[in-house]
């Protein structure tokens, strides 16, 4: 295993009672390669967040950072954990079965994640759908 996953797993596994259903390692290591390709330089961070989800997402901050300061955002979108703990905020307070199969499950935080938290039916562009495929079967 990879140091970047090895951390990715820990960080994961660190907030994991944050969210009721099944948003693991896998799920986020999915959801960063459906964003970003897992890109830790991309400019919204390997998550692509916005302002408004990591607000929504608690304000998380990198080593105590007010969160109202000019810099809080900027600098949780470069940091992996921070990023990672807006997520599961964002999923903690969104956390829904968007597919109506009765379950709470990836490809529900898929959805919360890319259509947002009161948008979550409907199915994924086919373009992300089939990233989403790729990942959960171990193609990347």
């Amino acid at each position: 295993m990879s140091a970047k996953m090895l951390c990715l797993a820990v960080a994961i596994a660190s907030i994991a009672t944050l969210v009721q259903g099944e948003f693991d390692a896998t799920c986020a290591k999915c959801l960063c390669h459906i964003q970003t390709n897992c890109n830790n330089n991309h400019p919204a961070g390997p998550y692509k967040i916005s302002w408004p989800y990591w607000a929504d997402g608690g304000k998380p901050t990198v080593d105590g950072e007010n969160p109202n300061s000019d810099t809080a955002f900027k600098n949780c979108v470069r940091n992996e954990q921070c990023n990672l703990e807006a997520v599961a905020g964002y999923m903690r307070n969104f956390e829904q079965d968007c597919d109506g199969d009765g379950q709470i499950q990836c490809i529900d935080y898929i959805k919360i994640h890319v259509f947002g938290g009161y948008g979550c039916v409907g199915e994924l562009p086919s373009h992300l759908q089939k990233k989403y495929e790729e990942c959960l079967s171990g193609r990347v």
